[in-house]
Parts: C-alpha cells; structure tokens; sequence
C-alpha cells in the first residue's frame, strides 16, 4: 500500500540524489556513454560520497514502513515453561567412571512481542516473534576487613557477561472457525533458533574465567485458539509442542590446574533429542493495524 509516509520519503530521496550528483560528484552526465549510464555505474557514483549515510537512513525508514503496512497484528505474549536438558557428559577411561550434567529452568512471566501478517492462502497467517534478546552484566564481589586492622581484601566474586537471543518463525494455518469468526482454531509450524552465552571473569586471583556458550533450533507444532473480543482486539491461546531440538554447548574454562587429556577446560556437548522434555503454555493481546 502506498502512503503519504511513502510519498515523502520517495520524493526526499530523489531530491537527495539530485544534490549528491550535482554538487559531490561534478560529473557531466551527457559525456556517459549509454553503457555508463547503467544502474551500477549510478549506484558506484552515488555512494560514493558523503550522502550515503542520509540515503541508507532514508532506505532503512522505507523498508520499516513498508513492512509496518503490511503487518496484519501486533501480538504480546506471556510464555510459561519448563526446560530440562543435558549440559554435561563426560567418561573418565582411567576410573571407568561417568559424569552427566543437568540443567533445568521453570519461568513463570516472560513478556514477549510477535508481529502476525496475512499469508497468501486465505485464513492462513506468518508470525514473527522476538522471543528473547538480553544482554546483561553482573558484578559480584566480597570483601573481607579485620576487625583490629583498616585493611580490606578481596576474598571472592566475579563479572558475568550475559548474552541472550531468541526468534520464532510459526505459520498459523486454519483448521476450523465458527460462522461469524469469533472463535478460530489454527496449528502453527514453528522454527526457533537461539544463542546463550555467559562469560564469567572473577575478581580474585585464585579463581579462573569460564565461557559457556549454546545455539541450537527448536521446532514446534503448537494449537491454538483465537477469539476476537472486538473488531481490533483478540486473544490467542495456544500450547507449543516440542517436536525436536537441536544445540551445540561449548564449556571453556580456563585453569591449568585441570587435565587436558580427558576434556577437562574444554569441552562440547552435541544434543539431538526428538519430543524433548519442554512444556509451555502461552497467552496474547493482540491488536489489529
């Protein structure tokens, strides 16, 4: 759809073209010949100066308005989870012995944003969610002073960098839906790709800096029901089902005191598991644009 937003920034991007070739380039157009009059010869000649970086802009504001039109539905959910998985496993040849690694997290409020669009097949819909992006440091630190000496040391503690992302593609397509279409089934196909990692650096000399990092993909087949409170608003209710999970954790930590031979400072764990052990339950407002 084309819009007066559209409109403007068409029109202050060919005006801002007119300038950059006028007064940046000095170049006679008519001594072109045809071959340099093509569309990379003017692409060459016009990022080359110093209004690209107002024309990117100008591109950038474009390409997010075309998009805003297109969108169908602004979605925000609230995610309830449960996650197990393995994290660790390693064998000791020598002590014959086995160690495995757990990690289990239970959230109970998790806000994410989801955009839903119209797909091409009628009653079917494209969602996009962001559905986790942080990026946080910690700081821990211990101090110990006597009581008969003003002298402070350092005992313990340690900075953490945290790095959190997460998006989720689904297509919604309809199953079934009441005449006046206030109640709709639909049954997503979902991918999930996410990226954890966590740097530790302590504070103190005796201990020693750790890195974890994972990535991997989800795929989901999740339910849902939708029902239109108004012509704007409706909630979607729906409960992803995990099919499959697929991530690589890498562990480095970083003391010489530990043995290299048996993958003590590194080490990496490869996990395919098929109907993994996540359950979640998801709730959203949505509003149509």
């Amino acid at each position: 759809m084309f819009t007066c937003i559209h409109f403007l920034v068409y029109y202050s991007a060919i005006k801002d073209t007119k300038a950059c070739l006028s007064n940046h380039c000095r170049i006679d157009l008519k001594t072109l010949n045809a071959e340099s009059k093509s569309i990379d010869t003017i692409f060459i000649l016009f990022f080359s100066y110093r209004k690209m970086k107002k024309i990117i802009l100008i591109i950038a504001i474009l390409a997010i308005t075309s998009i805003s039109f297109a969108q169908t539905s602004l979605k925000i959910y609230n995610q309830f989870s449960n996650e197990k998985k393995i994290i660790y496993n390693n064998h000791d040849a020598i002590l014959g012995v086995t160690t495995e690694g757990t990690f289990t997290q239970t959230t109970l409020f998790h806000l994410t944003l989801a955009v839903q669009w119209k797909a091409k097949k009628k009653k079917n819909f494209h969602q996009f969610e962001l559905n986790n992006f942080q990026v946080k440091m910690d700081d821990k630190y211990f101090i110990s002073t006597r009581d008969s000496q003003p002298i402070s040391r350092a005992t313990s503690g340690e900075k953490i960098n945290h790095i959190h992302f997460a998006v989720r593609y689904e297509y919604l397509k309809h199953l079934i839906s009441d005449k006046k279409l206030i109640h709709q089934f639909y049954l997503g196909y979902g991918i999930n790709p996410f990226f954890d990692r966590e740097q530790s650096i302590p504070n103190v000399s005796n201990e020693y800096p750790m890195m974890f990092a994972s990535a991997g993909i989800r795929l989901f087949l999740t339910p849902r029901y939708i029902f239109h409170i108004s012509k704007k608003f409706y909630t979607d209710i729906n409960i992803p089902i995990a099919i499959a999970n697929v991530n690589y954790d890498f562990v480095n930590i970083k003391n010489p005191t530990l043995p290299l031979l048996f993958n003590q400072q590194r080490y990496s764990v490869f996990n395919l598991d098929v109907l993994p052990h996540y359950l979640s339950a998801r709730i959203s407002i949505g509003i149509k644009l």
